[in-house]
């Protein structure tokens, strides 16, 4: 009679178990066979909400986790986003963490079976299914290193449906918010559920006016432009003014309610300000250099004290004549005058006065319009068209100068002084 073997015990057991590993470990790759999947209807027990021990209404659909092994892509002529790729998106670090912080309340992905198995490398063969939509949600996922995703399936006769619903949710069904409802949003959500800057700029886009990036400073400025009188938001929101122009107005006079309706009446009217203009007119209103006063036709105007110049006007005779609006090298220009005189009419120049000649500045954004005229050099330029370019550049420079009383007779940019009266604190 044969003796059964003893079972083995101790460190003696252990590692026997790793004697099927003597010949060596093979690791298979996940492998992809077709196979034929149909879409059917079944019933399974889920817990869902309820509202006082009731369903709150007929479910519309259910949502399902399933390991990012088994999806990928569908065909590019199936996704409308076809061409999306992370390393040509600068935005996409800032658009992964944004998803990372949405936790297990990500967006659910449209899928459909591929008719293919796969199988991973445990050994098990799971369904393989096909993203018809979104895909930068599928690469998100993928820098953040999820292993699985959301998804849901659609209940439609072919993918072209699921192709048309993506065109419609970017084209006609997608309503973005305006910039003011994102100031009420952010404030909600600081004031009442006390998010951090910095959690609400996560969630944000990149502004659409001054392209500013998100950052807790720009959550910062919509907060406190949610805080305007409800009669300047109400022009924000109807275009009469900019966001740059509520931003600047809440930084400088918030609290004053009077002055930040003037100051708002000031920049929508007529041609609307540009953001250096307005700049400037803070400015010297917040220095005391001038006041806004409304005329009876409800015209808002800013009273300037008496303009002094440092640099005085000619003492020769002019015969009546002032300085020359345009300045030419006689005799070496191919420009004329009046060639240069319409050019300077495309740019719109804000100068920044200052207490000494040298300091005498232009604003940032006066160059906007020659900027643009460099970037579209596509082919050769004549000499004549520059000369002219950038002659007119220079010459509406002299021009805002001179409507600012900072060109003399002479035609010489000047130093400016306000004088404004003061009340005495002397006792």
């Amino acid at each position: 009679m044969a003796q059964e073997p003893t079972e083995q015990t101790g460190i003696g057991k252990i590692l026997g178990g790793f004697q099927r590993f003597a010949g060596g470990i093979e690791a298979r790759p996940a492998e992809v066979v077709d196979a034929e999947h149909v879409i059917t209807q079944g019933s399974v027990e889920v817990m869902v909400p309820h509202i006082n021990g009731e369903v709150p209404g007929e479910v519309a659909g259910v949502d399902f986790w399933v390991p990012l092994t088994q999806l990928r892509l569908a065909p590019a002529e199936d996704l409308l986003n076809s061409r999306y790729d992370p390393k040509e998106d600068p935005d996409f670090t800032v658009y992964a963490a944004a998803l990372e912080t949405l936790g297990e309340r990500i967006p659910a992905l449209p899928v459909l079976p591929a008719h293919q198995d796969v199988t991973l490398p445990d050994g098990t063969t799971k369904p393989l299914y096909l993203i018809y939509d979104m895909p930068y949600v599928y690469y998100g996922l993928i820098e953040k290193k999820r292993t699985r995703a959301r998804v849901y399936i659609p209940q439609v006769k072919d993918p072209g449906a699921i192709l048309l619903s993506a065109m419609g949710r970017e084209g006609q069904l997608r309503r973005e918010p305006t910039i003011l409802e994102v100031c009420h949003a952010s404030r909600r959500l600081k004031e009442y559920y006390g998010y951090t800057l910095e959690e609400i700029a996560e969630q944000q886009a990149v502004n659409r006016e001054d392209k500013a990036k998100p950052h807790p400073s720009q959550v910062h400025f919509q907060i406190n432009v949610a805080r305007l009188p409800q009669t300047v938001q109400d022009m924000l929101h109807r275009k009469q003014i900019l966001w740059t122009h509520a931003r600047d107005l809440a930084e400088t006079f918030l609290g004053d309610n009077h002055l930040c309706e003037m100051c708002a009446l000031l920049a929508g009217q007529g041609k609307r300000m540009t953001v250096d203009e307005f700049a400037l007119v803070l400015k010297r209103l917040r220095d005391k250099l001038s006041h806004l006063e409304m005329d009876e036709a409800g015209v808002v105007h800013e009273v300037r004290g008496q303009s002094l110049q440092i640099v005085a006007p000619s003492k020769e005779p002019t015969g009546g004549r002032t300085a020359p609006d345009t300045l030419t090298y006689d005799r070496t220009m191919l420009a004329r005058p009046a060639l240069i005189q319409r050019e300077a009419t495309r740019f719109t120049v804000v100068v920044v006065p200052a207490d000494k000649p040298e300091q005498i500045a232009i604003a940032p954004g006066s160059f906007k319009e020659l900027r643009e005229w460099l970037d579209g050099r596509r082919t050769n330029t004549t000499v004549r068209d520059t000369e002219a370019v950038l002659l007119g550049f220079l010459q509406a420079v002299r021009q805002s100068a001179r409507a600012e009383g900072m060109l003399n007779a002479q035609g010489t940019i000047a130093v400016q002084i306000d004088a404004v009266m003061r009340e005495s604190t002397a006792s």
